[in-house]
């Protein structure tokens, strides 16, 4: 089993939405089987996620019919979320077999700094690290995913790759802005994914009353409607790619 994390220094960059959105992309539009690892503490934000889910689910006909038609077609199950510090996370997962999933996706809390977090990063398999064109994000990024790459190097961790990765990019922005960070990137010998993210309010469409496209979902895979033009499915194959998943 494959244990990945989508994980920032810096809070607000995307890392819990694409963690849902790749899990469920994973779970319910491919072959493999996926648990989630919710470290995000204290407010578990996937857990709480997948409540506000069934809520909705079990009070609206449409998405009832929605959720007893995909399990009918697929035959698969909504997948498991396991919460806990970051400190005891992996703890719950080995009392797993590993030969029950193919890949733990965890989430973290929005800074690296609470306890734990460098600790069991350090355990994972792969890394990937959304970021944006912003200075801070970037400096404080760019300092994190340095080390990490160090301590790869150096064999003091059991990573095999760490990933940088654009996200919220947004059409008004100066393209040679992301030139200039790219060049930096490369010069800093870090890794960075061809596929791009853009900056677009489906990564907010989470279930509501309403019979709406359900894009975030741990219910739910993203629309088909809603893909395209969203770069997941890309995301996800060329991530696949590269851990041989």
């Amino acid at each position: 089993m494959l244990k990945v994390a989508f994980s920032t220094p810096k809070g607000g960059i995307g890392k819990t939405t694409i963690t849902v959105i790749v899990a469920s992309y994973l779970h319910y539009q491919t072959d493999n089987r996926v648990i989630v690892l919710d470290a995000d503490y204290p407010q578990f934000s996937i857990q709480s996620m997948r409540q506000r889910d069934i809520a909705q689910v079990n009070k609206n006909d449409y998405y009832k019919t929605l959720a007893y038609n995909q399990f009918t077609n697929s035959n698969k199950k909504a997948y498991p979320i396991l919460s806990g510090k970051p400190t005891h996370i992996l703890q719950e997962l080995n009392s797993i077999s590993p030969d029950d999933y193919d890949i733990a996706l965890l989430d973290f809390p929005g800074t690296v700094g609470n306890e734990g977090v460098l600790e069991t990063i350090s355990q994972l398999d792969y890394l990937f690290i959304p970021i944006t064109a912003d200075f801070v994000v970037m400096d404080v990024t760019l300092k994190f995913a340095t080390v990490l790459q160090d301590l790869l190097k150096s064999g003091q961790t059991h990573l095999k790759g760490i990933f940088l990765f654009w996200n919220m990019i947004n059409a008004h922005e100066r393209s040679g802005l992301y030139f200039a960070y790219q060049n930096v990137i490369g010069e800093l010998g870090l890794n960075l994914l061809k596929t791009q993210l853009p900056d677009t309010v489906r990564y907010k469409k989470e279930i509501q009353a309403e019979k709406r496209s359900v894009f975030r979902s741990t219910l739910f895979p993203p629309s088909s409607r809603l893909i395209k033009g969203s770069n997941i499915d890309t995301l996800v194959e060329e991530i696949r790619g590269i851990i041989k998943l």
